[in-house]
């Protein structure tokens, strides 16, 4: 199963996903898409991103580099908003 996983995910149709806990997951995507997340580290909770805010910066280092970038990894750690309530209470 595991090549399986690996194969649609060289073929863009899955996206394979590290939330920070060492586990791996897979992610149906339309093909050629990609999207990051918000992970809270309180309640684990992770939230997709609606668009990759990365690009701009991929084309600056394109830019002033002249470096060709095949891809990027970008996930956000941090503490959700009902989390960061609970905490003040």
């Amino acid at each position: 199963m595991y090549r399986s996983l690996e194969s649609l995910v060289q073929m863009g149709l899955v996206q394979a996903v590290d939330l920070g806990d060492g586990e791996r997951r897979y992610e149906v995507v339309a093909p050629g898409e990609h999207h990051h997340h918000l992970v809270c580290r309180s309640c684990n909770s992770s939230t997709h991103m609606d668009s990759c805010l990365v690009e701009d910066i991929e084309d600056a280092i394109r830019k002033k580099y002249k470096f060709h970038i095949d891809s990027h990894v970008f996930e956000v750690f941090g503490v959700c908003d009902e989390c960061a309530k609970k905490s003040k209470k």
